[in-house]
């Protein structure tokens, strides 16, 4: 046991540091979250430092066990009751917008002859809730580090320029504050961004834009079980490894939606335990940042901002046709 931890401990201990570090300098610059600095930091030490064998076995252990672990738990921040305020109608159309913007992401990807995986990332990303899409998914994918780390990078970029350029659309387009909300709520990448770009407008539609994203954000759970079958198939049909293990995290994350609609748990516990997988999730990042080298990275970054960029706008064009039907 204490062989283990010694072996463990390291890595672990240098990417909670990392984490910290993230979370503290986070505060000190707008819109840029504790994931997203985690993962720069991690990055910049990544290829400044030699590499450390003795980190080699915590790290990995935190990018992906860490990770699995911070899904579960932020699960306990979901609330199904967004999907009754927003109504059928207009749920049905953010169902369709996720499809069509995974889509579109996949169609891009093979024109730009980007990975599969790279293209779900940035995909799934820009549909359903950001960088904590990102996580949940890339071990289904098996992403590469770099992958990952410019995924969240343009996904986290295109979610800046959103923040400032939508509430310019949408007082150009002269559109109501519901048709802003489901503009700003069903195209900005991550809550905080939705939050930043909506209130910056009015409190109303700061409100219905949330609701509108918490019911993008629920969309997460079908994509991750759908994504398993679909990788399982593929598998089954181009090799002979069969079909992929069920990744357990996924069975605990809808355990821990479902825990949340209930008052199983009391809300400041709950609170409490999605606290912790931001915290988890900021740290796994950090150990990811650790491990992407600046070169590999630099090569796939033109044609993946560019691929988000596509993505985003034609995302855009989407919710804003909606809106204004």
């Amino acid at each position: 046991m204490i062989k283990q931890f010694k072996k463990y401990a390291p890595g672990i201990a240098f990417a909670i540091g990392i984490g910290l570090l993230g979370a503290f300098l986070s505060g000190y610059i707008n819109n840029v979250g504790n994931t997203l600095m985690a993962l720069i930091l991690g990055v910049i030490i990544g290829n400044f430092i030699p590499s450390l064998p003795a980190l080699e076995t915590g790290l990995k252990f935190t990018e992906k066990k860490v990770l699995e672990t911070a899904i579960v738990f932020i699960g306990f921040g979901f609330e199904l009751h967004y999907l009754i305020q927003l109504g059928i109608g207009t749920f049905t159309w953010l169902v369709v917008g996720v499809l069509f913007t995974l889509g579109i992401a996949l169609f891009i990807g093979k024109r730009l002859k980007n990975t599969r995986a790279l293209s779900l990332l940035l995909g799934a990303g820009n549909a359903i809730c950001g960088s904590a899409a990102i996580a949940a998914i890339a071990p289904l994918l098996n992403a590469k580090e770099e992958e990952i780390g410019i995924s969240l990078a343009t996904i986290n970029f295109l979610g800046l320029l959103g923040i400032v350029f939508l509430p310019f659309i949408a007082i150009g387009l002269s559109m109501t504050d519901a048709q802003t909300g489901i503009l700003i709520g069903g195209t900005l990448q991550s809550l905080g961004h939705v939050v930043a770009s909506g209130y910056s407008i009015s409190d109303s539609i700061g409100e219905f834009a949330m609701v509108v994203k918490m019911a993008r954000i629920l969309l997460l759970i079908p994509l991750l079980i759908g994504l398993y079958f679909f990788q399982s198939k593929t598998n089954s049909a181009t090799s002979s490894t069969g079909k992929v293990k069920f990744p357990l995290f996924i069975l605990f994350f809808v355990l821990a939606v479902a825990i949340s609609q209930f008052n199983i748990v009391p809300p400041n516990i709950k609170e409490a335990l999605n606290f912790t997988g931001d915290g988890l999730l900021t740290i796994s990042m950090a150990a990811i940042g650790l491990k992407i080298k600046i070169k590999p990275l630099l090569q796939l970054s033109k044609k993946a901002i560019l691929h988000g960029g596509l993505i985003f706008l034609l995302q855009l064009i989407f919710f804003i046709l909606i809106a204004l039907i």
